[in-house]
Formats: structure tokens, sequence, C-alpha cells
């Protein structure tokens, strides 16, 4: 495929995923790696009368670079015609590994400063993030440079061996990589230095395939990754923007939308208003319990006025019977549990079928937090369909530590689920690609609304809304509800409080032409 033929952007409108090797990706380990392997070879072939030497640029990187230990020793042994039993492959390889410790010891861990860049904004703009690699050592390395919160999952050397999964430039690793993730391989990125990478991400058939060069490479090197595949090859990872990306920024140096009514206008520059709003601590204050979050009528009357001629939804981490009560304002779109569940007009209608096959793991995980949270006082398990709320607002400052330890020891039991956080607030849902900022995309394309001629805008207060707040950031805009907002928002503009909320739609409708 020809490498010319990708833009160099990435857009989370077509990407969920970004996968990275590690050594000569994100650290320059694999200039260790080689000197480890010379030192090895070297040694080896001096034994037996061989020339020439290991080569630290070719023989590298045609036989050894990328694949798991064994492999890359059998590989270079064959292409100097010489066979080893079993045994002193082993003992290669342990050689090769003791030899490439001490030096990782002794010298520490070299990053790539451009590629880490482009890993924290991936990370800003709402992509999740592996790293697969052939090294049994990816997780040593990554704790030793910082970088262990900054990455998904790891699938090492040591994960393949277990698992019996067939290393690069066969597919298997980057394969296990998305699907733990739940994300199909054709909306995953993988960025690689190596040809055999390279090859097994091409044999994945993932969506794009970048071929990480260096600024030294060669043209055979760049013309060598082309060859095995890459959409896109690049001297380093600074030259891939993400396409959409919000960056962030304190809210506190955000504009007020309540005083820059006139600019929205200009911003929107004559389109019609498309308004997602989170419900709890957006529509309404937050209150202890969730039961007791109760839509003021003032809000219910002005939500009303301005569905007549906008496209207003509802996007609530609760139910979606339960938010739709709780509005209960007609022609709404309403979207439950973070958009697993969306209903509208016209028979618009959304039930995750990817989430239905956790429903019974849910039951369980909802009766053991009962069971262990019903002796700390104020703590409320509050079931969704697709998830469980834990929520802690209530309990003593000196307990909420046992209330996310008993959180814990249900997720340690169930994989399968991800633990996400809210204002005083454990919520567990199933560990697959589906968010606030998926279902409006999802809702902006079900109705079909030009960005041409309608202007999205996502109103929301906590975390799970910076997923909306990243989804429109090339063709809509956000808004923070600041009262106990994150610091640091994807959002351009900011109100105080849901009476804010109420208080601008009520000024957009006066000045309505």
């Amino acid at each position: 495929m020809d490498s010319g033929a990708f833009p160099r952007a990435l857009s989370r409108r077509y990407f969920d995923l970004v996968i990275f090797d590690l050594d000569g990706v994100l650290t320059d380990t694999a200039a260790l790696h080689a000197r480890a392997w010379k030192a090895l070879f070297d040694a080896f072939l001096a034994e037996r009368g061989l020339e020439p030497p290991f080569d630290l640029d070719s023989d590298y990187r045609h036989y050894v670079d990328g694949r798991p230990r064994l492999d890359g020793i059998r590989s270079f042994l064959a292409a100097r015609e010489v066979s080893v039993d079993p045994q002193t492959l082993e003992r290669l390889a342990a050689a090769k590994n003791a030899t490439f410790r001490h030096l990782l010891e002794v010298e520490g861990v070299p990053l790539l400063p451009a590629n880490i860049a482009f890993l924290h904004r991936v990370r800003a703009a709402g992509f999740r993030t592996a790293v697969v690699s052939a090294s049994r050592n990816a997780p040593v390395i990554l704790e030793a440079a910082g970088l262990t919160d900054s990455i998904d999952i790891v699938i090492s050397g040591v994960t393949a061996a277990d698992e019996g999964l067939a290393g690069k430039p066969a597919p298997d690793t980057f394969l296990t990589a998305a699907k733990r993730l739940g994300i199909e391989p054709a909306r995953a990125t993988v960025v690689e230095d190596a040809e055999a990478g390279v090859a097994a991400a091409r044999a994945g058939e993932f969506g794009l395939v970048i071929g990480l060069a260096g600024r030294e490479a060669s043209q055979e090197i760049r013309t060598g990754l082309a060859q095995r595949g890459a959409d896109l090859v690049v001297d380093d990872l600074s030259e891939v923007a993400i396409h959409g990306s919000a960056p962030l920024q304190p809210a506190s140096d955000l504009p007020s939308a309540l005083q820059e009514i006139e600019q929205l206008r200009e911003v929107a520059a004559g389109r019609s208003f498309a308004f997602f709003l989170d419900y709890d601590g957006t529509l309404t204050p937050i209150v202890g319990r969730p039961d007791l979050a109760v839509l003021d009528p003032e809000m219910r009357a002005v939500l009303a006025d301005l569905a007549a001629t906008s496209t207003v939804a509802v996007v609530s981490g609760r139910g979606l019977a339960d938010v739709r009560k709780l509005v209960g304002v007609p022609g709404l779109i309403y979207a439950g549990s973070h958009g697993f569940e969306i209903e509208g007009p016209a028979g618009l209608s959304i039930q995750a079928e990817h989430g239905t096959e956790f429903l019974p793991a849910l039951d369980a995980m909802e009766a053991t937090l009962r069971a262990g949270l019903r002796a700390i006082e104020g703590a409320l398990v509050e079931r969704k369909r697709f998830s469980v709320a834990v929520h802690y607002r209530l309990v003593a400052a000196e307990d909420q530590p046992r209330v996310e330890t008993a959180v814990d020891a249900v997720l340690a039991e169930h994989p399968e689920f991800r633990k996400g956080r809210g204002k005083k607030v454990y919520e567990l849902q199933p560990d697959i690609e589906w968010d606030k900022g998926r279902a409006v995309r999802w809702v902006i394309d079900a109705l079909r609304l030009d960005s041409g001629k309608v202007l999205p805008v996502y109103i929301g207060d906590d975390v799970t809304d910076e997923d909306a707040f990243r989804a429109l950031a090339s063709d809509g805009l956000g808004i923070l509800v600041r009262d106990g907002g994150a610091p640091l928002t994807a959002a351009r503009y900011t109100l105080e409080t849901p009476d804010e909320v109420r208080r601008f739609f009520a000024a957009l409708l006066e000045r309505r032409p």
C-alpha cells in the first residue's frame, strides 16, 4: 500500500486504540538490545571461528528486531547455517537477557521524547493505548520509565510464552491486545519500528500501520518498512497529528458561556444548535442520594421550550428508564447507562448488544457489593442495566478507603469490567469501548445532523463527560459545569452551576431571532 495514501493524522472518529511497540518506539532500549545481541553473537561466532561478526545495523534489523528472543536466535543462526540443540538455545537466550539487564541497570531507560509526547497526546484525546513487545522485560522497562499509568494493557514476551501466542511477524500478540480491550483491529493503529512488527500488524488487518524509521534511517530502512506493509513511514511521531483532539486547559481559564452567548452565535455561524446534556450536576445539583436529584420545574419548562426548535438529548450514567422519568419532557432523546441505551422520537433506538452478555456478571457483582458494603454507613449501591454504581458521598472520610477496597475486590473477580470514577462514585462497567462521546457521535450520525447546518454542544460536569467534549472537538463544542468539575478539561466554555445552565438556555431563547 502506498505510504502516501494516508494523512499524517489520527482521528477519534475512525480509531479507538493505538498500539505501540516498546523498544525503538517509546524507549531507545533498542540500542541496548542491539549491543546485547552483538556481545552474545560475536562471542558465539568467535568460539567457532566464524566470520563476519554480528552487524549492529543489518543483522539486528533483519533477524532479531521485534522477534521473541528464541526466534531471533534461531533466525540469525539459520542465516549463518548454524544449528544448535534446545539447551544451547536457552543458554544463549539467558546470556543475552543478562547482558541487556546489566546495560539497563547501568545506563537506565533512554526515552524518545517526541514519541512519549505523542503517547500523552493520544491519551488526552481519549484513545486507549497498548504496548505489544517481544521483550520479556517490557513491564519492568515501562515501570522504570514511569509509563505504566499511560498504558491500558501490556502484551509482553512473557504473555506470549504463557499463552502460546506466536510472535511477530505473526499478528497474534497485536490481535490479543485489541481483543482484550474490546476493539476491532480495523479501528486500531499500530506504531512499529521493526519490519517484523509492521508485517504482523498488516497481517492482522489493523486500520493504520505507522512505520517508525528514526531520523538517521537510511532509505533502505524506510523502503523496507513500506514494503512490509506500513501505510505511513515517519521519522518520529511528532509528524503525526491528532485530528479533532482538544488540548486540556485549566477550567479557570475558560470563558463563561453565559457571558459569551453572542460569541457562541458567531461560532454557530447561522447553524442551529443540537444540545447534549448530562443530568446529575448539570441539569440538577449533586445530592447525597441519587433518588433525590429531582429536576426543577423551571428547568423542565426551559428544556421543553428549547426542544421546540432544537435537538435536545440527555446523556446520563443513569439507566434509561430512570433518566426518562426524572426529566419527563416529551420529544427529547434519552441516552442512559452512558449511552448503552438510547431512545428518542421517530423510532430512534439502540440497545447495546455488545453489553448484554455482561448482565449475569453484573447481577453477581451487585449482590456481592450490597453484602460487602452493608456494614459501611452511607455506602449506596445503585444497579443500572449495564453497570453498578457505588456512591460514597455520605460515607465518613475514614471509611471511604474501605469502599474502594470492596470495589477493587469485586473487580479482581471480574477482570472483564473496569472501574470508572465520578463525583464520589465508582462505576463498574464492562471493559469495552463505549462511552458518552461515542453515544453522542452515534446520535449525530443516526439523525444525520450535518455539521454545515447544526452545531452540536455538549454540557456536562464530570469526568465521564470529557469523552463527549473530546468527541466534539473537531465539529462542535463542550461546556463544563465547573461546580466540582475537572480542573483540566477539553471543553471550550464553562458555566458555574445547574442554575447557570438554566439561565444560559433562557438567555438563548430570549435572543432567538
